[in-house]
């Protein structure tokens, strides 16, 4: 059986979990040695110290991108990836979006959350970055319900937290995000899915 190393806080570690649940591979969920990524127990176990990780026969592999398209060369169907190259490229583009502008615009905010008085400038520009982003996307989704058309794939695995979260920082800071139209039709395609809808209110 695979053993996916994890915290519930983490959108990366979501991303795992959704794909695993969506490809329906029998799993055991534990948290890292010591209970953080940062034990020596986890080090001498997962080399790069990073979370999440899976362990599957003699096969070590962190990097959240990297097991999505191992569980996805594993078994086949459901397949999250479109068979031509060229969309097969489009959605990885989008899924890679996710993981270099998308999170590192809230993760901006973490910061701010802790801080009991962040100055008003600070937040606003955290803010804009995060609704460019959120604008940016709307543009790279070219068909719905899901980012890359009607059926799921592996970049629905990386956004439905993500977006869960930018929901809750907007909601923090009292800011109107204005979702535009093609991601907010993406978020309601998320909550009416049952498996994502799930792992979603895990981190409400």
């Amino acid at each position: 059986m695979l053993t996916f190393y994890a915290l519930p806080v983490s959108t990366y570690c979501s991303k795992v979990r959704i794909a695993l649940l969506l490809k329906n591979l029998p799993f055991r969920e534990i948290t890292p040695p010591g209970g953080s990524y940062n034990s020596t127990a986890y080090h001498e176990l997962v080399p790069a110290g990073s979370i999440p990780a899976i362990v599957h026969g003699e096969l070590v592999l962190h990097d959240s991108s990297a097991i999505v398209e191992y569980l996805e060369e594993l078994t086949l169907e459901p397949a999250l990836l479109p068979s031509n190259p060229a969309d097969k490229a489009r959605i990885r583009a989008l899924a890679n979006f996710h993981d270099t502008r998308v999170e590192p615009a809230v993760r901006k905010f973490f910061p701010l959350i802790s801080n009991e008085k962040p100055e008003a400038l600070t937040i606003n520009l955290a803010a804009d970055s995060l609704v460019e982003q959120i604008h940016r996307l709307d543009k790279l989704i070219v068909n719905a319900p899901y980012s890359g058309g009607a059926k799921l794939t592996v970049a629905d695995c990386a956004y439905p937290t993500t977006l869960n979260m930018m929901q809750k920082i907007f909601e923090h800071f009292c800011l109107d995000p204005r979702w535009p139209d093609k991601v907010s039709g993406l978020r309601e395609a998320y909550a009416a899915h049952s498996i994502i809808q799930s792992e979603v209110s895990k981190n409400d």
